[in-house]
């Protein structure tokens, strides 16, 4: 039975793969192409392979319909087309209501959805011009959230600088996802929206969405130290708390100073106990936590060995994804397949994307680039962000990919 079994799979392995749309072969698809092209075919048919997960079966249907003067039929044809051709002349005159309502129609636009990342830099391109109807997309009740999702991080990666729309957005939602969004947004706006995000942690009272925002909170590295100074005094233990994770993830030796007092506090039990498991999966022994007391002290605890021996070392998840954070605010070249090896290992959705926003911080655009060719579409997904948040010119590799 079992070598029966192996006989079958090899015989699998060894069929070439198959197009899912079509059901062909990719040299099938191209001389099916090259036919319908040459006259002897439905021009129709054309439009199916724009949506081929193949690049080389994209570009060449995107290049027969220019050649036989089929136009696009709607946006979405419009999008693939110029993105295959090189050619944006088209997509520009496109209203973004229209780019985002035929994309609707055409496919899901969840982040584990194929064609989500091609959309979301559609999105980005449209540059500062576009934010105004992108809240009004956000806003819509009649989009999906997969919809709103979207467009808040395309407001985020573009740069918002009134960060307190984002913030009502968040405030007038009752929906985890469209606020885990939000904070994400504001993430991706930088520096200048650390007043905002320590404003939604101090009324927040939901330990997912604190998590997010303490996560945000830390990325922003030193900027964001003296606000979290103020929160760390703060008369609500969860705000304490998250805003005590945040300067660990953080990696600011000065911001680990203001860990030091709370050894002799009476009422933060819960943060006592994991930044002592933290101090001992850095030290690799028992928390002394004289560390904090001193910048240097700190400085050595903040380093990228520590933290990847650290991470080998620790078993709470929360302690290991405010490890992997951290990761992104000291050197080395060590953390990139350390990073890699998560993303292509985890089943977690949200530590993929810190990881791989971490990768980005890293400057690691040629890993983050390959990611974009994954069978994981949720890895593409987040890769794209990614680069998006460099700046990198994701379109030309989504192209390719």
């Amino acid at each position: 039975m079992l070598k029966t079994f192996q006989k079958i799979v090899k015989q699998i392995q060894g069929l070439p793969e198959r197009e899912f749309q079509t059901g062909r072969t990719q040299e099938q698809a191209l001389e099916h192409i090259h036919s319908i092209r040459s006259g002897s075919g439905n021009k129709e048919q054309l439009y199916s392979y724009l949506y081929s997960h193949d690049p080389d079966i994209r570009r060449t249907a995107a290049q027969a319909l220019k050649d036989t003067w089929q136009g696009a039929r709607n946006a979405a044809d419009t999008q693939i087309m110029s993105m295959c051709l090189a050619d944006t002349s088209a997509i520009e005159q496109v209203h973004i209501r229209q780019f985002v309502t035929d994309w609707e129609a055409q496919t899901s636009l969840a982040p584990g959805a194929y064609w989500t990342p091609v959309v979301l830099a559609g999105l980005v391109e449209q540059g500062v011009g576009a934010q105004t109807t992108l809240y009004a997309l956000a806003r819509d009740r009649e989009r999906s959230v997969n919809t709103k999702v979207l467009a808040l991080w395309a407001i985020g990666l573009i740069g918002e600088q009134e960060s307190h729309l984002l913030s009502e957005v968040y405030t007038k939602q009752a929906n985890q996802g469209m606020q885990q969004a939000v904070v994400q947004a504001l993430r991706f706006s930088g520096p200048v929206c650390v007043p905002d995000l320590c404003a939604l942690l101090e009324q927040e009272q939901d330990e997912d969405l604190c998590l997010e925002l303490a996560l945000a909170l830390g990325w922003m590295g030193s900027d964001a130290v003296s606000s979290l100074k103020q929160l760390l005094g703060s008369e609500k233990r969860i705000v304490r708390e998250y805003a005590g994770l945040a300067l660990l993830a953080a990696a600011d030796p000065d911001g680990w100073k203001l860990l030091w007092p709370l050894k002799a506090s009476q009422k933060n039990g819960r943060l006592k106990a994991l930044i002592n498991e933290a101090i001992i999966a850095l030290r690799g022994n028992a928390a002394s936590w004289e560390e904090l007391s001193s910048f240097d002290g700190a400085a050595r605890l903040c380093t990228e060995q520590r933290i990847l021996t650290a991470l080998n070392r620790v078993d709470n998840d929360l302690l290991f994804i405010i490890f992997v954070s951290m990761l992104a605010h000291v050197s080395g070249q060590d953390r990139v397949p350390a990073l890699q090896k998560i993303i292509h290992g985890t089943k977690d959705d949200y530590l993929m994307f810190q990881a791989d926003q971490v990768l980005g911080a890293c400057g690691a655009n040629s890993e983050l680039e390959s990611m974009l060719g994954q069978g994981n579409t949720f890895m593409r997904t987040y890769a794209c962000l990614a680069l998006l948040a460099s700046g990198f010119p994701v379109m030309q590799s989504l192209a390719r990919s």
